[in-house]
Parts: structure tokens; C-alpha cells; sequence
């Protein structure tokens, strides 16, 4: 059973163009996801899923140079776009990944594919309960699902956003949840957005230093509440 990474990103986000190729620690953003994504031990492979519009040729060219597979489709329909790269690829399963959201934590991927050794349930997710911060989401689905579950998505925007069809519909597909017994760090935002997601997740990136590719999510999220708390005067004693 093959469990391929794709990395699905592109160039003109609406609010911050070009982040993924925006430096983070020294690396583009989008290579930190990939080297914390492939440090997971049940990953055969990661691969970036972009489109076929010259505006995201920086981005195919990024993964070229770094002899990453690419594959490219259309830009608007993210869920075509990740099937038809699972599908090229040979995988049985994948997991969706996103290039702005650099903090991918390995270990939890691994433990999402751990639960493939007691069946081959259609998706495997931790967003049910939102006790995980943002940027650390977990979406492993059986390809061969993903492709029912896009004969359910009517819309452009049920296309774009890929997996909603999975939640839209969970009486007709197998999903099983990874969740986590609190919710301390579900308020940390883990990605960029923004340029001012960027800035904090530059200064998160400092903090951590060497552990910018091996910190898990819970050290990467204590230093982002740790950046994002309020500094406390004292008087000179």
C-alpha cells in the first residue's frame, strides 16, 4: 500500500501572493513543509500538487530544482487537482498538505497512517473536534474515496476546498477522527494568510532555531503563544 504527501500550493494567494516562496528560518516556506512532511516514516513520498498557469511556474521550478515530483492541474479545482496527482503517482492513499502552513508535524502523520493497519477506512482526520491549532491538520483519505466523494461536489467552491464533501456527508464514507483529550493550544494559528501571520510565524521560525524542522506541534504552538502574549512592564527594583 502506497501513502503519498501532496503538497497543494500555489502563487496568487489572494491576501499574500508569492508566500510559499517567502523565506521562513532560511527556507522558502513551502520547503520547511516539505522537509518536516517527509521526516514522517510512513510516507513513501511527498509531491507538490500547483497548477498549470505560468504564475506558478516559480513554484514548479522551486520543486524541480529540489528534484521533487510536481504535478500540475487546475487551479480552481483543488479536488481534481489532488486525485488526478494521487492518481499519476499510483498512491492508494494521500495526504492532502498545505504549502502555507509550514508546521506539519510528522508524528502525526505517521500516527494517522497507523490507523490504515486496522482497516482502510475512506478518510482519516483530526479536524472533527478543533483541539489541534490551525496549520497542524491531518487529512489522510483513500484515494478511490476521494474520487466518490467528488461526484458530490456540485460547486466550484465544494471543488476548491477538496475534502468538505468527506464532512458533508459522513453517513456515506468511513472516517475516523484523531483527536486529543484538551484543547490548550486549539487558539494558536499555525499558517499564513496574512502578512501578519507571516511576521509572527518569521518570529515563531527565530525562536526555534535549530528545531525549525523537528519541533512538534505542541513546542511550535507553546512558541507561538509565547510570541503572541502580551509583555508585561515591571518597575526597576
Amino acid at each position: 500500500m502506497k501513502v503519498t504527501g501532496i503538497i497543494v500550493s500555489r502563487m496568487d494567494s489572494r491576501r499574500l501572493p508569492g508566500k510559499v516562496l517567502e523565506p521562513l528560518g532560511g527556507l522558502p516556506l513551502v520547503e520547511v513543509t516539505y522537509e518536516r512532511a517527509r521526516r514522517a516514516r510512513r510516507l513513501d513520498e511527498v509531491v507538490l500538487a500547483t497548477s498549470d498557469r505560468t504564475v506558478d511556474d516559480p513554484l514548479a521550478a522551486w520543486a524541480a530544482n529540489r528534484e521533487i515530483a510536481v504535478f500540475r492541474g487546475a487551479a480552481d479545482d483543488v479536488a481534481g487537482r489532488l486525485l488526478a496527482a494521487a492518481t499519476h503517482r499510483e498512491a492508494d492513499y494521500a495526504f492532502r498538505l498545505n504549502g502555507d502552513s509550514p508546521f506539519v508535524d510528522p508524528a502525526l502523520l505517521d500516527e494517522a497512517a497507523a490507523l490504515l493497519d486496522d482497516g482502510r477506512p475512506d478518510l482519516v482526520s483530526n479536524l472533527g473536534k478543533r483541539h489541534f491549532p490551525y496549520g497542524v491538520a491531518v487529512e489522510l483519505f483513500r484515494v478511490g474515496a476521494l474520487e466518490e466523494a467528488r461526484a458530490l461536489m456540485t460547486t466550484p467552491e465544494l471543488r476548491e476546498h477538496a475534502t468538505q464533501a468527506f464532512y458533508r456527508h459522513p453517513e456515506r464514507f468511513d472516517i475516523r477522527w484523531m483527536e486529543i483529550p484538551d484543547n490548550a493550544w486549539k487558539t494558536a494559528r499555525l499558517v499564513v494568510d496574512t502578512e501578519a501571520d507571516y511576521r509572527l510565524m518569521t518570529a515563531v521560525a527565530e525562536a526555534l532555531g535549530d528545531e525549525l524542522l523537528t519541533a512538534d506541534w505542541r513546542r511550535v504552538a507553546q512558541t507561538w503563544m509565547d510570541e503572541t502574549s502580551p509583555t508585561t512592564d515591571h518597575e526597576p527594583s
